[in-house]
């Protein structure tokens, strides 16, 4: 399943949760993607808490596995103008304020969502920045690029690790009991 967010000043949702192993929703998903116009801000906290909020819904309660993966073109300097405790799953507004603000909010979010067992990717377009590290939780969960070549990169990166997480490929089980004599 995927829901798309986007995020400028404010975070709204583009899609509700789409299974796109159905024939036609992951084309769906790609158009509504390319639909997305470049707005002002980076309410990144925002962002997140909608989909933290989103991947506590029914329709993916049952997901073994559930990621975020985060693509900004700059740090945030944007937070919402809600709190954490919101369940919002549409939108959420948000107000300018300083980087150090934004970043210590938007790291929050990110380690609520982690804790609760999501795997957070963070990628950007244009800049490389500690926050994007602080938000996936680990060094080989961001990425970054300039171009769109290199993001296409992090994108392959990304689900080739997500669906190895899915498939428990390069992962054993040892029985010690296993063996008696």
């Amino acid at each position: 399943y995927v829901s798309v967010i986007k995020f400028d000043a404010n975070a709204h949702k583009v899609t509700e949760w789409m299974d796109i192993t159905e024939t036609g929703n992951l084309s769906d998903v790609k158009d509504e993607v390319n639909e997305i116009k470049l707005g002002s801000g980076t309410n990144i906290q925002g962002g997140l808490l909608l989909a933290r909020n989103r991947l506590m819904m029914e329709d993916v309660a049952g997901a073994g596995a559930k990621y975020v993966v985060l693509l900004s073109d700059g740090a945030p300097y944007d937070v919402s103008d809600v709190n954490t405790g919101t369940s919002e799953v549409e939108y959420i507004g948000g107000y300018k304020t300083s980087g150090d603000v934004a970043a210590s909010r938007a790291e929050a979010v990110a380690g609520q969502i982690r804790s609760s067992g999501v795997t957070i990717y963070s990628v950007g377009y244009g800049f490389s920045d500690d926050v994007l590290e602080n938000i996936s939780g680990s060094e080989e969960r961001t990425f970054s690029g300039n171009d769109s070549e290199a993001i296409r990169a992090a994108f392959a990166d990304i689900a080739e690790s997500a669906s190895e997480g899915m498939s428990g490929a390069g992962t054993s089980v040892s029985d010690p009991m296993g063996q008696s004599n």
